[in-house]
């Protein structure tokens, strides 16, 4: 037989666009298999091979690999305690996408049989197992370090490093004290508040090297206009990510591991010996940005990059106050499993590392999981209400709307047992449409972006087309979220700040996924403890009977209890100047 592989619809494009014959090929998502089927192809769809027992065996063995590598490529390279935390978020991210293309492509690993892929380069590759997941792997890889630029002249980096040294000069002329903002939105929500209790502040935030130096020029004189101006708080200084370029393209030697499966072992040796220069070059960037401003405050809401890491680490060492609010939204579990791959998820990126100092945990099931990862709680906590508050608006007395509110992720973001796969995610709103012939009384809006996930859309509207649900489903691709959420009487989701959000603004949520294995908060099977304002769906059959329940009883769900774990109550929440005064404080 002759099998082949396509992880996205671009590699299904080209699969289709050569005609590469084949008995079987293998597909990453519904978009990857409508092109395939579209061409003709018999496509096997992974979620086939990769369902709850294997996000199940996956989230096991990161956990055990980490904790085994972590130490072991430390010593080897003799790493700082934050590039070794970096090592592990990236092979954190590497080992889910190797173990769930294991899996899925087991099933190949037989004499005799043809395997074809499409390679980095979207040539098509023939080749034997091992040699198919090398490839695959590494090109998967590239997405994970794909937020930086190395490739530029060494003439450009030294223009860049003067460009810093000059706004380095100019900042310490005014005389004002720094932040350094490593993130985007949710930061400003920490430094606002600062900005306005003081005057003293100025911040500063970095940016990768520009395609050319003409752009990087631009750039400086924007830095240099407000580093002389510093009058809207809404306009950081701009300096640059910058180092040798040459670091990139340094040698080490490739590490000796040993993993459960010879493939997976085989591919991250080579993703480490490739990774660690690059690690090394960001770390030092890090480095470099703060020792030349010397920032008194950092904030950000994730640390993902190996130059955040190097920040923190930089600025604990000589005393500053480093601000983290966790990135997306991760709760503590109880569930052995779940237990296993929420505490690891949260613990390598994205909500709190060992040098933050102080942390703004989005609910109080953040906070109890920030303690898990930090026992020994030498860092302080602010409460603040990051989530907006909707404002509702009336809908018709015999409507009750239902908001489905998913995420989509393809291969190469994927996190096992905690996040669907694309395959997931599709099945999951079909099984919810379907379960609609069942309800009376009931609009389901789903909420999609087509440009993110046009298979689904189009796959969605196929389903509501075919079940002639056209009353009762509606895609929905236009209206802000937070109008639909006005509306809304029950959001149904699993992972997402949606679920936070409604809870805040007293709306019930269903707990809803396909493999039924992770829940993103603790909520409960209906009829077990009484009332609350979120049901988990363990089987299809109870979609009926939660939103029907709810329906009935949604003025007496939100009982103080599970309400007071999910969502901070007003008398806890932090007003801004408070936040400010308390971070200013700390930092004086």
């Amino acid at each position: 037989m002759q099998y082949g592989v396509a992880l996205n619809s671009s590699q299904a494009q080209v699969i289709a666009g050569q005609k590469v014959p084949a008995d079987v090929v293998l597909s990453f998502c519904p978009a990857t298999r409508q092109i395939l089927e579209n061409a003709g192809y018999k496509v096997m769809s992974a979620v086939e091979q990769y369902r709850g027992l294997s996000h199940a065996k996956a989230a096991v063995l990161i956990d055990r690999d980490l904790e085994q590598l972590r130490p072991q490529m430390q010593r080897f390279y003799n790493l700082s305690d934050g590039e070794a935390q970096n090592l592990s978020v990236y092979l954190y991210h590497f080992l889910s996408i190797a173990y769930y293309l294991y899996f899925s492509t087991r099933f190949m690993k037989k004499n005799g049989h043809g395997l074809f892929w499409v390679g980095a380069d979207s040539s098509i590759k023939h080749g034997n197992y091992p040699q198919m997941y090398l490839e695959l792997v590494d090109h998967a890889k590239s997405k994970i370090t794909g937020y930086s630029n190395p490739n530029f002249s060494f003439a450009h980096y030294l223009l860049t490093e003067a460009c810093n040294r000059i706004l380095a000069l100019i900042l310490r002329l005014r005389g004002k004290k720094l932040i350094i903002n490593f993130g985007d939105e949710l930061p400003r929500k920490m430094i606002n508040p600062i900005l306005d209790s003081s005057g003293e502040y100025i911040v500063v935030a970095s940016k990768k090297i520009s395609k050319n130096m003409v752009q990087s020029l631009k750039f400086f004189i924007k830095g240099c206009t407000w580093a002389l101006r510093a009058s809207k708080k809404d306009k950081p200084v701009w300096v640059f990510r910058t180092n040798n370029p040459h670091k990139y393209k340094q040698q080490v030697a490739a590490p000796d591991i040993a993993l459960a499966y010879a493939e997976v072992t085989q591919a991250t040796r080579i993703a480490i010996k490739s990774y660690i220069p690059f690690l090394k070059t960001e770390y030092e960037i890090g480095q470099k940005l703060i020792d030349l401003f010397k920032p008194e405050i950092g904030i950000s809401d994730f640390a993902k990059y190996p130059y955040v890491l190097a920040a923190q680490e930089r600025m604990r060492a000589y005393g500053g106050t480093y601000v983290m609010m966790n990135h997306g939204t991760h709760t503590v579990q109880y569930d052995p499993i779940s237990k296993i791959a929420a505490k690891m998820w949260a613990a390598q990126d994205r909500m709190i590392t060992q040098f933050v100092t102080d942390h703004v945990p989005k609910s109080p099931l953040t906070e109890v999981l920030a303690k898990e990862i930090r026992p020994e709680n030498q860092f302080r906590t602010h409460k603040l209400n990051v989530f907006q508050e909707i404002k509702k608006h009336p809908a018709p007395t015999d409507e009750f709307m239902l908001l489905h509110a998913g995420n989509f992720t393809d291969v190469y973001f994927h996190i096992p047992w905690c996040k669907e796969t694309a395959e997931e995610y599709l099945l999951s709103m079909v099984e919810l449409i379907e379960e609609m012939q069942h309800i009376d009384g009931v609009k389901l809006v789903i909420k999609l972006k087509p440009k993110k996930a046009p298979a689904h859309y189009k796959l969605v509207s196929e389903c509501i087309d075919r079940l002639k649900l056209h009353d009762k489903v509606v895609v929905d691709t236009d209206s802000k979220f937070s109008d639909l959420l006005a509306k809304a009487s029950m959001v149904i989701c699993n992972l997402s700040g949606t679920v936070e959000e409604a809870l805040i603004n007293h709306i019930p949520v269903m707990i809803h996924t396909y493999h039924k294995g992770y829940f993103h908060i603790p909520a409960q099977v209906l009829n077990r403890e009484g009332l609350n304002p979120a049901y988990l769906v363990r089987d299809r059959k109870s979609i009926k009977d939660i939103i029907d329940f709810t329906r009935n009883n949604r003025e007496k769900l939100f009982d103080p209890e599970l309400y007071g774990k999910v969502a901070w109550q007003q008398d806890e929440i932090l007003k801004p100047d408070a936040f400010a005064h308390n971070i200013l404080k700390v930092a004086a």
